[in-house]
């Protein structure tokens, strides 16, 4: 809440419609940064309160299938840049 009340402040006031101004590019970038971090954050913390749930017992697991194929693909391009710059194969 308090990167949309900056980002609202700023606007207000103008200061983030400058074009090509450095310093005001960096500064939106910066904010873009805080706002990315921020969600990161809370995704882990949302994380971390379901997993305190599962072993207490309090949230059921909910079971589902997947296709194996399909998700074995993805895995495989998350490291596929990796292994080929230590010249792993898969």
């Amino acid at each position: 809440m308090a990167i949309q009340m900056l980002e609202v402040t700023l606007d207000q006031q103008d200061l983030l419609d400058t074009e090509n101004n450095p310093a005001i590019d960096r500064m939106t970038r910066y904010i873009s940064i805080l706002r990315d971090q921020c969600s990161q954050e809370l995704n882990l913390v949302n994380d971390l309160l379901e997993l305190q749930q599962l072993e207490a017992g309090t949230l059921p697991i909910e079971l589902q299938s997947i296709n194996l194929n399909n998700w074995l693909q993805q895995g495989v391009k998350l490291f596929q840049g990796r292994s080929q710059s230590h010249e792993l194969q898969f």
